[in-house]
């Protein structure tokens, strides 16, 4: 899923930059998340635009996961897929971090 604009899922507020998202609706059945909201910990765009596409990466890889195993595992209970997805999204923290980068956050 590309940006639609430069800035989006990025939110200034009192000088710090958010990175805010709704779980899009085609895995909302998949994610109990309604919104994402995280501190950039941040003041510049340059910075929060880097933080913020490793995030949106991190969410979309999450997304994937959870799509292709809930199609795999047929009469699996949702639990079970869910726990899998987050072990693989959990596994790309590091990833992120040996690129220098702001780590992903996990789903809640």
């Amino acid at each position: 899923m590309g940006m639609k604009h430069l800035n989006q899922f990025s939110k200034l507020r009192k000088g710090r930059w958010y990175y805010v998202r709704r779980v899009p609706n085609l895995y909302a059945h998949l994610d109990n998340r309604l919104t994402i909201k995280s501190a950039l910990k941040t003041g510049s765009i340059e910075v929060a635009r880097k933080r913020r596409d490793c995030l949106v990466e991190a969410d979309e890889q999450y997304w994937a996961n959870l799509s292709i195993a809930n199609d795999n595992v047929a009469g699996t209970s949702s639990k079970i897929v869910s726990s899998a997805a987050l072990s693989r999204y959990r596994a790309a923290k590091p990833r992120y971090v040996s690129l220098g980068t702001y780590p992903p956050l996990l789903p809640t």
